[in-house]
Protein backbone atom coordinates (compact mmCIF):
# COMPACT_ATOMS: atom_id res chain seq x y z
CA UNK A 1 0.00 0.00 0.00
CA UNK A 2 3.57 2.45 0.45
CA UNK A 3 3.25 2.46 -3.65
CA UNK A 4 -0.43 4.23 -3.68
CA UNK A 5 -0.32 7.45 -5.13
CA UNK A 6 -2.36 9.07 -2.02
CA UNK A 7 -2.09 12.64 -3.27
CA UNK A 8 -4.73 13.21 -6.29
CA UNK A 9 -4.56 16.35 -8.21
CA UNK A 10 -7.97 18.10 -9.30
CA UNK A 11 -6.07 20.29 -11.10
CA UNK A 12 -3.38 19.01 -13.61
CA UNK A 13 0.20 20.02 -12.03
CA UNK A 14 1.09 20.43 -15.89
CA UNK A 15 -1.39 23.16 -15.89
CA UNK A 16 -0.34 24.89 -13.06
CA UNK A 17 3.51 24.57 -13.93
CA UNK A 18 2.62 27.31 -16.19
CA UNK A 19 2.21 29.91 -13.36
CA UNK A 20 5.38 28.83 -11.67
CA UNK A 21 9.25 30.37 -11.59
CA UNK A 22 11.93 28.75 -10.44
CA UNK A 23 9.34 25.42 -9.33
CA UNK A 24 7.67 27.91 -7.47
CA UNK A 25 4.15 29.96 -7.64
CA UNK A 26 1.47 31.81 -5.09
CA UNK A 27 -1.36 30.30 -3.59
CA UNK A 28 -4.23 31.83 -1.94
CA UNK A 29 -6.63 29.52 0.08
CA UNK A 30 -9.72 31.75 0.70
CA UNK A 31 -11.32 29.55 3.54
CA UNK A 32 -8.24 30.23 5.52
CA UNK A 33 -7.17 33.92 4.35
CA UNK A 34 -3.79 32.59 3.39
CA UNK A 35 -1.08 33.24 0.79
CA UNK A 36 1.45 31.71 0.67
CA UNK A 37 4.65 29.98 -2.29
CA UNK A 38 4.26 27.19 -2.81
CA UNK A 39 4.97 24.10 -5.92
CA UNK A 40 2.50 22.76 -7.99
CA UNK A 41 2.86 19.36 -6.36
CA UNK A 42 1.50 20.66 -3.16
CA UNK A 43 -1.66 22.05 -3.62
CA UNK A 44 -4.92 21.59 -5.81
CA UNK A 45 -4.76 17.90 -4.24
CA UNK A 46 -6.55 16.10 -1.72
CA UNK A 47 -5.94 12.65 -0.24
CA UNK A 48 -7.65 9.95 -2.24
CA UNK A 49 -9.64 12.29 -4.14
CA UNK A 50 -11.06 10.03 -6.84
CA UNK A 51 -11.79 7.36 -4.37
CA UNK A 52 -14.33 5.17 -5.69
CA UNK A 53 -16.98 3.66 -3.22
CA UNK A 54 -19.72 0.58 -3.47
CA UNK A 55 -22.74 1.73 -5.20
CA UNK A 56 -26.43 0.43 -3.51
CA UNK A 57 -28.85 -0.30 -6.21
CA UNK A 58 -30.72 2.76 -5.38
CA UNK A 59 -27.30 4.97 -6.12
CA UNK A 60 -27.60 2.80 -9.04
CA UNK A 61 -31.04 3.65 -10.21
CA UNK A 62 -30.39 6.98 -9.82
CA UNK A 63 -27.53 6.77 -12.29
CA UNK A 64 -29.60 5.10 -14.67
CA UNK A 65 -31.89 7.52 -14.72
CA UNK A 66 -28.91 10.37 -15.14
CA UNK A 67 -27.64 7.97 -18.12
CA UNK A 68 -30.54 7.51 -19.74
CA UNK A 69 -30.94 11.35 -20.37
CA UNK A 70 -28.22 10.86 -22.68
CA UNK A 71 -30.37 11.27 -26.70
CA UNK A 72 -27.60 8.92 -28.43
CA UNK A 73 -27.56 5.47 -27.42
CA UNK A 74 -23.66 4.96 -27.89
CA UNK A 75 -23.18 8.02 -25.13
CA UNK A 76 -25.32 6.07 -23.05
CA UNK A 77 -23.17 2.58 -22.99
CA UNK A 78 -20.40 4.29 -22.79
CA UNK A 79 -21.71 5.72 -19.14
CA UNK A 80 -22.96 2.39 -18.45
CA UNK A 81 -19.02 1.38 -18.67
CA UNK A 82 -18.08 4.02 -16.40
CA UNK A 83 -20.42 2.71 -13.94
CA UNK A 84 -19.37 -0.75 -14.61
CA UNK A 85 -15.26 0.22 -14.34
CA UNK A 86 -15.71 1.71 -10.99
CA UNK A 87 -17.93 -1.28 -9.56
CA UNK A 88 -15.45 -3.72 -11.45
CA UNK A 89 -13.55 -4.47 -7.95
CA UNK A 90 -16.64 -4.66 -5.39
CA UNK A 91 -17.72 -7.30 -8.18
CA UNK A 92 -14.64 -9.54 -7.61
CA UNK A 93 -14.44 -8.99 -3.45
CA UNK A 94 -18.51 -10.52 -3.56
CA UNK A 95 -16.74 -13.38 -5.87
CA UNK A 96 -13.59 -13.90 -3.76
CA UNK A 97 -15.79 -13.98 -0.56
CA UNK A 98 -17.40 -16.88 -1.91
CA UNK A 99 -14.40 -18.98 -3.52
CA UNK A 100 -12.83 -21.53 -1.76
CA UNK A 101 -9.53 -19.40 -1.09
CA UNK A 102 -7.39 -19.21 1.74
CA UNK A 103 -7.80 -16.55 4.40
CA UNK A 104 -4.42 -15.13 3.24
CA UNK A 105 -5.13 -15.42 -0.18
CA UNK A 106 -8.20 -13.60 0.50
CA UNK A 107 -6.36 -10.67 2.66
CA UNK A 108 -4.31 -10.21 -0.20
CA UNK A 109 -6.77 -9.67 -2.80
CA UNK A 110 -8.71 -7.73 -0.89
CA UNK A 111 -6.02 -5.30 -0.03
CA UNK A 112 -4.68 -5.17 -3.94
CA UNK A 113 -8.54 -4.58 -4.90
CA UNK A 114 -8.81 -1.41 -2.15
CA UNK A 115 -5.76 -0.29 -4.09
CA UNK A 116 -7.85 -0.39 -7.41
CA UNK A 117 -10.36 1.68 -5.30
CA UNK A 118 -8.42 4.09 -4.60
CA UNK A 119 -6.36 5.04 -7.66
CA UNK A 120 -8.41 3.67 -10.10
CA UNK A 121 -9.98 7.65 -11.04
CA UNK A 122 -6.48 9.01 -10.29
CA UNK A 123 -5.34 6.63 -13.38
CA UNK A 124 -7.93 7.33 -15.59
CA UNK A 125 -7.45 11.35 -15.10
CA UNK A 126 -4.23 10.90 -15.69
CA UNK A 127 -4.38 8.78 -19.13
CA UNK A 128 -6.49 11.89 -20.42
CA UNK A 129 -3.88 14.26 -19.60
CA UNK A 130 -1.65 12.37 -21.20
CA UNK A 131 -3.40 12.31 -24.54
CA UNK A 132 -3.76 15.82 -24.34
CA UNK A 133 -0.41 17.02 -23.07
CA UNK A 134 0.54 18.12 -26.86
CA UNK A 135 -2.71 19.52 -27.46
CA UNK A 136 -2.63 22.18 -24.38
CA UNK A 137 1.72 22.87 -25.47
CA UNK A 138 -0.24 23.74 -28.28
CA UNK A 139 -2.58 26.04 -26.88
CA UNK A 140 0.25 27.51 -25.40
CA UNK A 141 2.01 28.43 -28.40
CA UNK A 142 -1.72 29.59 -29.75
CA UNK A 143 -1.46 26.81 -32.51
CA UNK A 144 -4.96 25.39 -32.44
CA UNK A 145 -4.44 23.09 -36.17
CA UNK A 146 -5.62 20.22 -34.30
CA UNK A 147 -9.29 21.29 -34.10
CA UNK A 148 -9.88 20.43 -37.51
CA UNK A 149 -8.63 16.82 -37.34
CA UNK A 150 -12.00 15.02 -35.56
CA UNK A 151 -9.79 12.51 -33.63
CA UNK A 152 -7.65 15.37 -32.07
CA UNK A 153 -10.20 17.72 -31.48
CA UNK A 154 -12.66 14.80 -29.88
CA UNK A 155 -9.63 14.37 -27.58
CA UNK A 156 -9.31 18.29 -26.77
CA UNK A 157 -13.19 18.50 -26.09
CA UNK A 158 -13.18 15.82 -23.49
CA UNK A 159 -9.82 16.64 -22.15
CA UNK A 160 -11.55 19.95 -21.59
CA UNK A 161 -14.32 18.72 -20.03
CA UNK A 162 -13.14 16.64 -17.39
CA UNK A 163 -11.19 19.26 -16.56
CA UNK A 164 -14.41 21.09 -15.76
CA UNK A 165 -16.45 18.53 -14.14
CA UNK A 166 -13.83 17.15 -11.93
CA UNK A 167 -13.02 19.55 -9.65
CA UNK A 168 -14.40 20.05 -5.81
CA UNK A 169 -16.44 22.66 -6.73
CA UNK A 170 -18.80 20.68 -9.03
CA UNK A 171 -17.94 17.31 -6.41
CA UNK A 172 -20.12 19.84 -3.88
CA UNK A 173 -22.42 20.45 -5.89
CA UNK A 174 -23.50 16.89 -7.04
CA UNK A 175 -23.45 16.12 -3.43
CA UNK A 176 -25.30 19.43 -2.35
CA UNK A 177 -28.54 19.45 -4.86
CA UNK A 178 -31.63 17.77 -3.17
CA UNK A 179 -32.07 14.09 -2.34
CA UNK A 180 -34.55 12.99 -4.77
CA UNK A 181 -34.13 9.34 -3.53
CA UNK A 182 -34.64 7.49 -0.10
CA UNK A 183 -31.42 5.76 0.76
CA UNK A 184 -29.27 7.40 -1.98
CA UNK A 185 -25.63 9.03 -0.90
CA UNK A 186 -24.44 11.59 -3.52
CA UNK A 187 -21.31 11.70 -1.68
CA UNK A 188 -21.37 7.79 -3.93
CA UNK A 189 -22.92 8.95 -6.61
CA UNK A 190 -20.90 12.10 -7.39
CA UNK A 191 -17.87 10.25 -8.28
CA UNK A 192 -19.35 8.91 -10.91
CA UNK A 193 -21.53 11.93 -12.10
CA UNK A 194 -18.51 13.76 -12.76
CA UNK A 195 -17.66 11.55 -15.42
CA UNK A 196 -21.30 11.11 -17.09
CA UNK A 197 -21.52 14.99 -17.12
CA UNK A 198 -17.91 14.96 -18.85
CA UNK A 199 -18.83 12.37 -21.42
CA UNK A 200 -22.16 14.43 -22.17
CA UNK A 201 -20.98 18.26 -22.35
CA UNK A 202 -17.81 16.99 -24.21
CA UNK A 203 -19.79 14.92 -27.33
CA UNK A 204 -22.39 17.67 -27.05
CA UNK A 205 -19.26 20.23 -27.70
CA UNK A 206 -17.52 17.70 -30.34
CA UNK A 207 -20.62 17.04 -32.32
CA UNK A 208 -21.13 20.99 -32.16
CA UNK A 209 -17.59 21.70 -33.09
CA UNK A 210 -18.08 23.44 -36.87
CA UNK A 211 -19.97 26.40 -34.94
CA UNK A 212 -17.74 26.75 -31.99
CA UNK A 213 -14.16 27.65 -32.34
CA UNK A 214 -10.68 28.96 -30.24
CA UNK A 215 -10.15 32.24 -29.80
CA UNK A 216 -6.18 32.95 -28.24
CA UNK A 217 -6.41 36.26 -26.03
CA UNK A 218 -3.07 37.57 -25.17
CA UNK A 219 -1.87 39.05 -22.71
CA UNK A 220 1.29 41.72 -23.21
CA UNK A 221 -0.06 44.19 -19.91
CA UNK A 222 1.35 44.30 -16.22
CA UNK A 223 -1.38 42.13 -14.78
CA UNK A 224 -1.18 38.66 -14.84
CA UNK A 225 -4.00 35.78 -15.73
CA UNK A 226 -4.41 33.73 -12.67
CA UNK A 227 -5.65 30.37 -12.48
CA UNK A 228 -7.97 28.50 -9.53
CA UNK A 229 -8.87 24.46 -8.78
CA UNK A 230 -12.19 25.59 -11.48
CA UNK A 231 -9.70 25.89 -14.05
CA UNK A 232 -12.49 25.86 -16.62
CA UNK A 233 -14.96 28.17 -16.53
CA UNK A 234 -18.70 28.85 -18.24
CA UNK A 235 -18.79 32.67 -19.19
CA UNK A 236 -22.33 32.41 -20.28
CA UNK A 237 -25.28 32.14 -17.72
CA UNK A 238 -27.28 28.88 -17.23
CA UNK A 239 -30.22 30.85 -18.91
CA UNK A 240 -28.05 30.56 -22.65
CA UNK A 241 -28.55 27.10 -24.68
CA UNK A 242 -25.00 27.17 -25.30
CA UNK A 243 -21.99 27.27 -23.67
CA UNK A 244 -18.56 29.82 -23.68
CA UNK A 245 -15.88 27.96 -21.88
CA UNK A 246 -12.64 30.40 -20.91
CA UNK A 247 -9.39 28.46 -20.23
CA UNK A 248 -6.24 30.12 -18.44
CA UNK A 249 -3.15 28.78 -20.22
CA UNK A 250 -0.21 30.62 -18.86
CA UNK A 251 0.34 34.31 -16.94
CA UNK A 252 0.34 35.37 -20.56
CA UNK A 253 -2.39 33.06 -22.38
CA UNK A 254 -5.90 32.27 -22.29
CA UNK A 255 -8.14 30.78 -24.65
CA UNK A 256 -12.37 30.87 -25.63
CA UNK A 257 -14.06 28.07 -26.88
CA UNK A 258 -17.14 29.86 -28.12
CA UNK A 259 -19.78 30.17 -30.69
CA UNK A 260 -19.89 33.97 -31.00
CA UNK A 261 -18.71 34.55 -34.20
CA UNK A 262 -17.97 38.57 -33.53
CA UNK A 263 -15.08 36.98 -31.24
CA UNK A 264 -13.53 34.81 -33.72
CA UNK A 265 -12.28 36.99 -35.96
CA UNK A 266 -9.45 37.72 -35.41
CA UNK A 267 -8.37 34.20 -33.97
CA UNK A 268 -5.68 35.54 -31.58
CA UNK A 269 -6.12 39.25 -30.36
CA UNK A 270 -4.49 41.19 -27.53
CA UNK A 271 -6.41 41.88 -24.17
CA UNK A 272 -6.50 44.84 -22.32
CA UNK A 273 -5.66 45.36 -18.15
CA UNK A 274 -9.69 45.50 -17.96
CA UNK A 275 -10.47 42.67 -19.45
CA UNK A 276 -7.84 40.55 -18.12
CA UNK A 277 -9.16 41.41 -14.92
CA UNK A 278 -12.42 40.77 -15.46
CA UNK A 279 -11.40 37.20 -16.18
CA UNK A 280 -9.60 36.92 -13.28
CA UNK A 281 -11.94 37.83 -11.41
CA UNK A 282 -14.45 35.37 -12.93
CA UNK A 283 -11.89 32.52 -11.79
CA UNK A 284 -11.48 33.76 -8.58
CA UNK A 285 -15.52 34.29 -7.96
CA UNK A 286 -15.97 30.54 -9.47
CA UNK A 287 -12.67 28.74 -7.36
CA UNK A 288 -13.86 26.39 -4.73
CA UNK A 289 -11.17 27.54 -2.38
CA UNK A 290 -7.85 28.26 -4.00
CA UNK A 291 -6.37 30.40 -6.58
CA UNK A 292 -2.53 30.32 -8.36
CA UNK A 293 -0.63 33.16 -9.82
CA UNK A 294 3.05 33.77 -10.49
CA UNK A 295 2.49 37.43 -8.63
CA UNK A 296 2.33 37.43 -4.95
CA UNK A 297 1.48 40.92 -4.90
CA UNK A 298 -1.36 40.49 -7.42
CA UNK A 299 -2.87 37.57 -5.48
CA UNK A 300 -2.84 39.78 -2.43
CA UNK A 301 -4.80 42.41 -4.50
CA UNK A 302 -7.70 40.20 -6.15
CA UNK A 303 -8.44 37.91 -3.39
CA UNK A 304 -9.07 41.24 -0.82
CA UNK A 305 -12.05 41.63 -3.03
CA UNK A 306 -15.28 40.32 -2.10
CA UNK A 307 -16.55 36.84 -4.40
CA UNK A 308 -19.25 37.61 -6.98
CA UNK A 309 -21.84 35.37 -8.03
CA UNK A 310 -20.79 33.07 -10.38
CA UNK A 311 -21.55 29.45 -11.05
CA UNK A 312 -18.94 28.43 -13.46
Amino acid sequence: MSTVQKNQHYVWRYHLEAWATGGKLFCYRCRAKNLFETIAKSVASEKYFYETFELSPVDVDYLKGLIGKASHKGLQDINRRFVQLFQLSFLMRERIKNSAISEQENEKLCEQLRVIEKTVGESYHANIERNAQHILDSLRRGDDSFYSDSSQCSVFMYFLTNQYFRTPRMRALFESIPNPLPGLDLVRTGVVECHIYAANVGAGLFLERNNYGIIFLVNNGRVPFITGDQPVINMKTHKDTDVELFYPLSPKRAMLLTKDASKLSPKERNVSVLEVENYNYAIYSACYDQVYSNDRSYLGEITSLKKGIFTA
